[in-house]
């Protein structure tokens, strides 16, 4: 996934030595992908899962996502819908949105 932190040359080749210190494999079988930080290698490991931890918040919209953004982007199909306005979401803790400041 985009800005995922993987160390550079991680697609099967071997980083290295300092790198690897503060590397984060992933445990997957398989896969030979390492990150820097631990929190690429938690967002990574949702790509092998079967995890959608986000859900669209618009009433009767049963939506679920793997990656915040993917949700954020869907938010907008719901502002382009007949009508034109999203019924009733919330705006997403974080998202950037200023308060009065329409998605």
């Amino acid at each position: 996934d985009p800005g995922s932190g993987a160390v550079a040359g991680s697609g099967g080749g071997v980083a290295g030595v300092a790198e690897m210190v503060a590397a984060h494999p992933c445990q997957h079988a398989g896969c030979e992908s390492v990150f820097r930080s631990l929190g690429a290698l938690q967002s990574h490991t949702r790509t092998h899962l079967e995890v959608f931890p986000y859900e669209c918040l618009v009433p009767g919209c049963m939506r679920r996502f793997k990656w915040r953004s993917s949700m954020a982007y869907h938010r907008k199909t719901h502002a382009r819908a007949p009508g034109g306005e999203e019924a009733g979401a919330a705006p997403e803790a974080g998202e950037g949105e200023r308060a009065g400041q329409a998605a």
